[in-house]
This record gives structure tokens, C-alpha cells and sequence, in this order.
């Protein structure tokens, strides 16, 4: 199934080896893919033993779990395959949403490898301001990369820094 994110915001969750993992927030236009090595094989015109198709994450449950109230959008990606055969729209419509896809995770891969735990902190707290305040400490560390322990450290030295506010008594530390 391909979803459209139309309103709200859902949380996209990957679960490999029995543990889940935050895979990604989505937001108004984002998309979010499930699909099965099966279907993917065949969608791509692979091998059904290329290596792609048998790695954990091929292989993973995926899922997306509302945050606040959200509207989506869901169809099935043979349906949209075949629109896009028969009409460009469609097809120009599919090409569109995997680039965005694309270049979400091209983006994510490009915080993991280049910058540091704070700078994807401060990085997290621009892109999803909204939602920051809104999640709980484990979720922001889920997303990062990290424990609870070490997002603790980074705030705290972030703080220390004067990078970022320090609390009011009432707000939700992280």
C-alpha cells in the first residue's frame, strides 16, 4: 500500500527482530510505502532472491501510528502502477511521490553520516518543531539513533552551550 498523508501527522515504525524502531514523522503530502518482498519483486522486476528483497529491513512489519488526529489516504501500489501505465498523471504522480521518498531518506542517510548527535538534535527540533514538544524523550532518542541516556547529554551540553532554551517549570523536559 502506498499512504498520502492529507492532514496530521503519523509516525512510520519499523519492526526488525522483534523491536520497533522510529523509521520517520510524516507530515501534509508525505507518503509512506508497505510492501512486501513479494510484491516488491515483482514491482521491480527483480529476482526473488536478489539481496535487497532479504535484507531485515525488506523482511520488516511496518506501520504508521497517529500522533494526533490525522486523515490519510491508502491504495494499493499494483493499482497505482497500473494508473500510471494507462494515464501520465497517474505515472507522473508515482514518479513524483518515490522521489520525495527518495529524498527523505537521502536526507536522513546524509544526517546520519555527516553530522554529530547535537547537530541532528538541533536539526530534529527546526524540521519537527510541533512535534517536538509533543513526544516523549524515547521517541526523540528512537528517531536519532540513541538512547534516553544519551539524548539526556546532548540536551544538557546543548543547554550548557546556550543552544537551546532551558525549561520553564512547567514545560516537559526532554
Amino acid at each position: 500500500m502506498m499512504w498520502l498523508v492529507l492532514s496530521g501527522t503519523i509516525t512510520s515504525m519499523v519492526t526488525i527482530k522483534d523491536k520497533s524502531h522510529v523509521a520517520s514523522y510524516l507530515q501534509k503530502g508525505d507518503i509512506f510505502l508497505e510492501t512486501d518482498p513479494h510484491e516488491l519483486s515483482e514491482l521491480l522486476e527483480l529476482p526473488t532472491n536478489h539481496q535487497v528483497l532479504e535484507s531485515p529491513l525488506a523482511l520488516s512489519h511496518k506501520r504508521g501510528v497517529a500522533k494526533e488526529n490525522s486523515i490519510i489516504l491508502g491504495a494499493p501500489i499494483r493499482l497505482l502502477s497500473a494508473l500510471g501505465k494507462r494515464h501520465p498523471e497517474w505515472y507522473r504522480f508515482m514518479i513524483v511521490a518515490l522521489l520525495r521518498l527518495v529524498a527523505y531518506h537521502t536526507h536522513r542517510e546524509y544526517q546520519f553520516l555527516t553530522m554529530s548527535t547535537e547537530e541532528r538534535y538541533l536539526a530534529f527540533l527546526r524540521e519537527y518543531p510541533r512535534l517536538a514538544a509533543r513526544m516523549s524523550q524515547r521517541e526523540v532518542a528512537q528517531y536519532l539513533g540513541l538512547t534516553p541516556v544519551g539524548l539526556n547529554r546532548v540536551v544538557s551540553r546543548l543547554r550548557q552551550r546556550g543552544a537551546i532554551p532551558r525549561p520553564s517549570s512547567q514545560e516537559h523536559t526532554a
